[in-house]
């Protein structure tokens, strides 16, 4: 058969999409089957009540002009005078914006006018919570959307840096075992 291949075990009068579709239809079955195996896959969700969310009374500030580093800005009680009040997600214009120290780069020519220096260095997040105990054996920091790298510390002690930390708006969890302290 001039112009023509065949392929042993194939048959060469399927349609492409067939082998496609059967492919697909066989991949869902082995993974159907997968997700019924007990312990199988990811870590799943806390439970409800072990959940706590920390999406207000964050706090923001360049590290310019910073001399604290990680281990000391995350310390509980450490001194956020002067720092910019935020609620997460969001960004470090946004959260300048809405506190007013910038006016919104989104209206008339204002995005002219912002510092681009300002944004050239990092900028710090931090937060204080308090949990009660018992802690639980396996406690994770979930992040919904950090915006492009982080280092993440908590109560002094570097949880992760941006060599696990780092993609736009990706989730990361991140186990915190014993610096979580209630």
């Amino acid at each position: 058969m001039a112009g023509s291949e065949v392929r042993p075990g194939v048959r060469s009068d399927a349609p492409r999409g067939y082998w496609f579709a059967l492919a697909f239809l066989f991949l869902c079955l082995v993974l159907s089957l997968l997700a019924a195996v007990p312990g199988f896959g990811a870590v799943g969700p806390l439970p409800e009540t072990a959940t706590v969310t920390l999406d207000g009374g964050w706090q923001l500030r360049s590290s310019d002009g910073l001399t604290a580093g990680g281990a000391e800005l995350s310390q509980p009680g450490f001194d956020g005078a002067g720092w910019t009040p935020t609620a997460v997600p969001s960004t470090v214009r946004g959260a300048l914006v809405k506190n007013g120290e910038i006016k919104d780069p989104y209206y008339g020519k204002n995005l002219e006018t912002i510092d681009k220096q300002r944004f050239a260095v990092p900028w710090w997040y931090r937060t204080d919570f308090e949990l009660a105990g018992p802690l639980p054996a396996e406690a994770r920091l979930v992040f919904h959307g950090i915006n492009y790298s982080a280092e993440v510390w908590l109560n002094g002690e570097k949880v992760a840096g941006p060599d696990r930390v780092n993609g736009a708006f990706r989730t990361f969890e991140l186990a915190v075992g014993p610096p979580l302290r209630a």
